[in-house]
C-alpha cells in the first residue's frame, strides 16, 4: 500500500526555492512507495513459547500505534511504538524490532523529525543486513533511507539509496517494489532537473504497472511524466499523459488522483497559455 507523507513547512520552503511548478509536483503527486506500517506476527517459535505474553502485548502496542498513525496521530503512535520497541528488545525478536524502528522511522518523517528517521531507518537498515539477512526488509529500510533524504532535501544521497533498493528488488525479482523504486528515483531526478533519468524511471515504472495491471500506479506515473514533460516546456505532451491519467481516474473513481490529474492539467494550460501570449 502507499502512504502519503506531510509537507511541513521547512519542506515546502525547500521545493518553493526549487521551482514552484516542482513544488506543486512535489506536494501534489509524489506518492511514497513504502509500505504503510502492517502488523507482522513473523517471529521466531521458540520467542513465542517463552514470552507469549509480553510478545503479545508488545503486539498489540504496535497495533495501538498503527491506529493512531492512520488517523495522523504521529506522536501517540511513537509513544505506542516506543513502548512495544521496549518490549521486543527485551524478549530478543529482532524481526519485529526492526519493524517498529521502520514504523518510528516513517512518523518522525511525517513529523519533519528528519534526522530521528534517519537514525531509525539506520538501525533497521543494520538489523536487516546483519541479523536477519534479509534482502526485502533491506530493501525497505532502504526505500526508507531514500525517502527520508528526498524530504530532507539531499537529493543526490535519496537517489543512493534508491538505486540499492532498486538492484536488491530486481534480484528478487519483486516487480512491485522495482516499480515503487523507480517511481521514487524518478521524482528525484525531476528534483535535480535531470530529465533524461526522469523520464527513464518513469517509463520503466510505467511499463511494469501495465504488466502487472495495476491502473493506480499507472495513472500515477503517467501524471508524473506529465509533469516532467510540463517542467520541459513540452505542454502538449504534458497534456496528452495528464489526461491519460485523468481517464484511469474517472473510470476507477480514485477521487484523489482524479483531482491531482485535474490540477495538473490546469497548470499546465496555464502554462501553455503563457507562452502563447
Amino acid at each position: 500500500m502507499h502512504f502519503h507523507i506531510k509537507f511541513t513547512p521547512v519542506t515546502q520552503g525547500i521545493f518553493q526555492k526549487i521551482s514552484p511548478f516542482l513544488f506543486f509536483f512535489c506536494n501534489c503527486l509524489f506518492l511514497i512507495f513504502l509500505p504503510l506500517p502492517t502488523f507482522n506476527c513473523q517471529t521466531s517459535a521458540l520467542v513465542w513459547a517463552q514470552t507469549p505474553g509480553r510478545k503479545a502485548e508488545a503486539d498489540l502496542l504496535l497495533q495501538e500505534g498503527m491506529q493512531q498513525y492512520r488517523k495522523n496521530q504521529f506522536l501517540e503512535a511513537l509513544q505506542y511504538w516506543q513502548q512495544a520497541l521496549t518490549l521486543y528488545k527485551e524478549i530478543k525478536d529482532p524481526r519485529s524490532e526492526g519493524e517498529v524502528r521502520h514504523h518510528m522511522g516513517t512518523a518522525n518523517l511525517n513529523l519533519g523529525n528528519y534526522a530521528k528517521a534517519i537514525e531509525y531507518e539506520q538501525q533497521w537498515l543494520k538489523i536487516a543486513q546483519e541479523t536477519l539477512k534479509d534482502r526485502k526488509a533491506e530493501a525497505t529500510a532502504l526505500g526508507g533511507l531514500g525517502v527520508t533524504y528526498f524530504y530532507l532535501g539531499n537529493f543526490t544521497e535519496a537517489i543512493k539509496y534508491e538505486q540499492q533498493w532498486l538492484t536488491i528488488a530486481r534480484d528478487l525479482k519483486d516487480q512491485g517494489g522495482e516499480g515503487a523504486a523507480l517511481g521514487d528515483l524518478g521524482t528525484a531526478y525531476l528534483a535535480l532537473n535531470n530529465y533524461v533519468e526522469a523520464m527513464e524511471s518513469e517509463q520503466q515504472h510505467l511499463q511494469i504497472a501495465r504488466e502487472m495491471k495495476d491502473q493506480d500506479a499507472e495513472a500515477v506515473t503517467l501524471l508524473n511524466l506529465g509533469v516532467i514533460y510540463s517542467n520541459k516546456g513540452e505542454y502538449t505532451k504534458a497534456i496528452e499523459y495528464e489526461q491519460q491519467a485523468l481517464m484511469i481516474a474517472q473510470f476507477r473513481k480514485k477521487q484523489g488522483i482524479e483531482a491531482k490529474a485535474l490540477g495538473a492539467l490546469g497548470i499546465t494550460y496555464l502554462l501553455f497559455s503563457r507562452r502563447l501570449y
